[in-house]
């Protein structure tokens, strides 16, 4: 399944101010969203610490490979971005 920008900013904007992490993880499983193994990235020393790491795979309408991370501290987002 291919993502437009709006979908994306969307699923930002609507979910994670309301969101649990678990739901807003099960929300891109549910969107089609390919879930894989969490790999941290350099730029994850500057952050608070956090419980979990979720990063998920997914191809944008201009058929480019893009990730999607989410960060769980306490059952709640840290941070979630692409």
């Amino acid at each position: 399944m291919k993502f437009d920008t709006l979908k994306l900013i969307t699923l930002l904007v609507h979910s994670v101010p309301t969101m649990t992490a678990s739901q807003l993880v099960q929300k891109c499983h549910d969107i089609g969203m390919t879930h894989q193994p969490y790999r941290p990235s350099p730029g994850d020393s500057n952050l608070p610490p956090f419980d979990k790491g979720h990063q998920f795979r997914f191809e944008t309408e201009g058929s480019i490979a893009a990730g999607f991370d989410v960060l769980e501290k306490k059952r709640l987002i840290l941070q979630a971005g692409f």
